[in-house]
Formats: structure tokens, C-alpha cells, sequence
């Protein structure tokens, strides 16, 4: 290949990409997916972009959606951990922002061939993140012979506000402006990636924390029918755990109760700079109680029809192949804000959990209240992938396979925290802000971090992620889990042991008997 001339010519127009990392792989930085949402087209429904004349430069990245790390007045900033250093994974650093940011990024091994394609959907709470980062390199994964693609999305009270104003300008839906921005990502990669050597019949998406989330939706959403064809969701929720969406009813009046807490129509909120919208509609829907729900999508009737959990659970999801996994520190995360501290806290929480088998569960979990909060949270470790791959059986799908990334990171106290997993999925340990820790990484990370690029590269091209050479990952027929820690991957059959196996059996019989 030529390095002055890595052109790719497609029906929306020509780009120009430069050598990555490796200078074998070739990466486009900054391609438009979509018309820019901006002005009138704010917190409209993401459009195909337009075609275009001549060669478009794709050596820069392009601006990140308007965010902030919180606002005045977010009651969840109290209530996050403090920010220590294994928090950077998602802390926003001093990018170039732009409401105009529906771009994404493609890392190619040859442009001239025909490689299966990952498409990653970045996390952040719905309220920040973006598609690139040094932790989110594709070089590595490019490297095992697949093309990556990174995509962005509009978060916050940019991606996430519904008003009856704006569904009448919108074909008669709004609320998911964030998932019909990846759709329309998706739908560029079907439509243009074999130009970039990639495959658009073999598609895999995988999301992190709300990129999780929004995995989760894709899997349901009748706008992402054929568009992927496998899927990973790590560090998110599964049929245990999902909070069935509102209804389009529901978010319009929570847009209207919005607007008139500001004191402000669409159109003045139109008329101010981005940032500014996004942090007056975001802090006013924590200041009306209602900011997790102005932060979900929405049962529109075109991208979401029916709650999420609903068709999880009847095992109506596309049929594609799933892994599923998580880190320890994850439940750690988003434990906060739990009454731990009372008996009746702990039942209520449990009520909807168990069913008729709570009084088994308050056996298994003890009287006391911190320590069962405590046996808990070490149960729900392991719990949202288990209970959906035991629900995949029971409704005749096809077996799941399921992680936990328990390595505890070397140098301090961090521990397998919410986001750690994807330093080793993307390779980047050698560059991630970690690696100029004097007692940082050592060989065995290294090695964990080659094994899981293969095996997430190896799931992408065949929908099983066992290949030669590494240690056998089993389909989770019974509780199988693979382990990946300071020891390297190994298959564990109920990692938690005997609470854990009992707490997810009470669960899925409380599952069965709702569903």
C-alpha cells in the first residue's frame, strides 16, 4: 500500500485516511455519518449526511458532543465515588467540543479486503464520553484482522428530551435522538465500510456501561434488525436489571414540565449555545426529580416499540450471538445512594427481585443489614449475565458466553474497577494514562490483554470466541464464567459459589414467574 495515497471513494464521497499506529493499518479520523444536529435540526431524529465533492482529509477527530463533568445542582455528583485516578476512563479531558460531532472513526488492516467489522459504542452515563480516546485505540483489535469502527452519539439533554413540539417536527417521536444516532452510524457501516475493506454481514457491536445499555436496546430495537449480527455488553444491565423505558406520553410531559421550570419554549432552548442547553435541560430534570428518567430512552413506536426488558425476557431479541460480562467493581459503583442501613430498605429492594422467594433470599442474605448488603452486591457481581443466558436457554435460544474481569489493577487500590476491562479488550495498556506507573502493569497483564483482543477479535469473525492456543471458553449452559485476572482467562462453573448459585436460582424463579 501506498502511504501518500489511502484514498476510499464511496457514493457519499471520497476520504483520505493516514497510517495508524502500525503504519500497515490505515485510519480515517472524523468521517460524517449524519447531518450535523444543529440549529432547527437540534433534537431531531439523526439523518444520513449529505454527499460530497472532492477528497475529505481524515487525519483529525472531530469535535465531541457539548458535556460537562456535572452540573449545578446534580444530586449524582454527591453521590459518585470520589474521583480518584482510576476514574479518567470517562472523566471528559479539554477536547474540542461541537454540537456538530456525529462522526465516527475506522481503523482498517486493508482497504481492499473484507474483515469481519467491531463497532464500539462508547459509555459515560448517557451524559459524557466520546468516540475516541487513547484507552480506545483500535490499532490492537485492528491487528488480529478486524476493521473497528468508533462512533459518537449526543448525550445528556442533547441526546435525551422529548416534547411534544418536537415530535410534531419529527415525524411524531422524540426522546431517542442518542439511539437513532447509532443507528444511523450503523447504517453508514452497512451501507459504506466494504468501501474500507470491511464485511457488513459480519457485524459486531459492543458497548460499555451506557454504551451497554444502549447494546441492550439495540438487540430490540426493530431499526437495528440487520444491521449486526453479534454483540457484547459489558458492565450493563440484562433482564434482571433494566427499568422498563417511558412511554413517549410519559417523557413529552417530563419535556413540557422542563420548559416550564426554565421558564423557556423549544425554540428559545433552540437559540442558546449548545452547552447551554444541555446543562439548563439536564439540571432541570435533577431539580424536578425526574433526571434518570430524562436520561432513558423511550418508547417512541420506531426505535424502541415495547420495553426493553419485556422482549429480553420473552427472548424476542434479534438473533445474533452475545457475550455478556462485567467487572468486579462495578456493583460497587452502582450501589450508591441504597438505604443499606435498614431492614426495610434492604426487603423493599428485594421485593421485585424475588418474588414469592423473598423470605428465601432475607435467609440466605442474613439479618444483618450491612452484612447483607454486603452478600448482596457480591452476588450481583456475577448475576446479569447468568440470568440472561439461563433465559436464553429456557426460551431456545442459542447459548451466551459470559465474563467477569476480575483483575485488580497493580499500583494501587483501584481494584477490577467499572471501565478497567477495556484497557486489556482494546490492547492499550502500553498507552493507556496507567502505563507510566513504576508499579504498574506486569508481563501477566500483557498476556491477559493479548488473550482477550483474540478473544473478542475471534467472537467478531465467528460468533465463538475459542480459538488455538488459549484456554477453552465454554458457553454458559450452567453457570460457566470465564475469569479473567492476574492469573490469565480460566473457566469457572458459579464463580461466587453457593450464595451466588442459590441468589440467582431465586431470582430466575422470580423472573419466570413475572414473565
Amino acid at each position: 500500500m501506498n502511504p501518500y495515497d489511502r484514498i476510499v471513494t464511496t457514493a457519499q464521497g471520497s476520504f483520505r485516511g493516514v497510517p495508524a499506529g502500525n503504519p500497515t493499518q490505515t485510519i480515517f479520523r472524523g468521517i460524517p455519518f449524519a447531518k450535523p444536529p444543529v440549529g432547527a435540526r437540534r433534537w431531531l431524529s439523526a439523518e444520513p449526511a449529505e454527499p460530497f465533492e472532492g477528497v475529505r482529509d481524515c487525519s483529525r477527530f472531530a469535535p465531541i458532543c457539548p458535556q460537562r463533568t456535572a452540573f449545578d445542582g446534580d444530586p449524582v455528583a454527591g453521590l459518585m465515588p470520589g474521583f480518584v485516578d482510576h476514574g479518567k476512563a470517562f472523566r471528559p479531558v479539554q477536547w474540542e467540543q461541537d454540537e456538530d460531532c456525529l462522526y465516527l472513526n475506522v481503523w482498517t488492516p486493508d482497504i481492499e479486503g473484507k474483515a469481519p467489522v467491531m463497532c464500539y459504542i462508547h459509555g459515560g452515563g448517557y451524559t459524557n464520553g466520546s468516540s475516541y480516546a487513547v484507552d480506545l485505540d483500535g490499532e490492537a483489535l485492528c491487528s488480529r484482522g478486524v476493521v473497528v469502527v468508533t462512533m459518537a452519539y449526543r448525550v445528556g439533554g442533547l441526546g435525551f428530551f422529548s416534547h411534544p413540539q418536537i415530535s410534531a417536527e419529527n415525524g411524531g417521536r422524540s426522546g431517542n435522538q442518542a439511539i437513532s444516532d447509532v443507528v444511523c452510524a450503523l447504517e453508514w457501516v452497512h451501507k459504506y465500510i466494504s468501501a474500507f475493506g470491511g464485511d457488513p454481514d459480519c457485524v459486531t457491536i459492543f458497548g460499555q456501561s451506557a454504551g451497554g445499555d444502549m447494546t441492550n436496546r439495540l438487540l430490540c430495537s426493530p431499526r437495528s434488525k440487520g444491521l449486526f449480527h453479534r454483540a457484547v455488553v459489558h458492565s450493563a444491565g440484562s433482564v434482571h436489571t433494566i427499568e422498563p423505558e417511558p412511554t413517549l406520553a410519559e417523557a413529552e410531559a417530563i419535556g413540557v414540565r422542563i420548559c416550564e421550570h426554565l421558564g423557556m419554549t423549544v425554540d428559545e432552548l433552540r437559540a442558546l449555545p449548545a452547552i447551554e442547553a444541555y446543562s439548563r435541560v439536564s439540571a432541570a430534570g435533577w431539580q424536578l426529580g425526574v433526571g434518570l428518567r430524562l436520561l432513558s430512552p423511550v418508547i417512541d413506536g420506531d426505535y424502541i416499540c415495547r420495553p426493553t426488558v419485556e422482549v429480553l425476557c420473552a427472548g424476542e431479541e434479534h438473533d445474533v450471538d452475545i457475550m455478556h460480562g462485567a467487572t468486579l467493581g462495578d456493583t460497587n459503583l452502582f450501589s450508591y445512594g441504597y438505604e443499606f442501613n435498614s431492614p426495610e430498605g434492604i426487603k423493599h429492594r428485594l421485593e421485585s427481585d424475588c418474588g414469592a422467594r423473598l423470605p428465601d433470599a432475607l435467609t440466605l442474605l442474613g439479618s444483618d443489614p450491612e452484612e447483607s448488603e454486603r452478600r448482596r452486591l457480591f452476588v450481583n457481581r456475577y448475576c446479569n449475565g447468568r440470568l440472561m443466558a439461563m433465559n436464553e436457554i429456557r426460551r431456545g435460544r442459542k447459548p451466551m458466553r459470559i465474563f467477569s474481569f476480575e483483575r485488580l489493577m497493580p499500583g494501587d487500590d483501584a481494584g477490577a474497577y467499572h471501565a478497567a476491562d477495556l484497557l486489556y479488550v482494546f490492547g492499550t495498556l502500553d498507552r493507556c494514562w496507567r502505563s507510566a506507573d513504576p508499579n504498574g502493569f506486569v508481563d501477566a497483564d500483557y498476556a491477559l490483554s493479548r488473550a482477550m483482543v483474540s478473544y473478542w477479535a475471534q467472537f467478531a469473525k465467528t460468533g465463538d470466541p475459542n480459538l488455538p492456543g488459549l484456554p477453552a471458553w465454554p458457553a454458559c449452559t450452567d453457570g460457566e464464567t470465564m475469569i479473567f485476572d492476574e492469573t490469565g482467562p480460566h473457566a469457572v462453573k458459579n464463580p461466587g459459589g453457593e450464595l451466588a448459585r442459590q441468589m440467582i436460582n431465586i431470582y430466575f424463579d422470580a423472573l419466570k414467574a413475572r414473565t
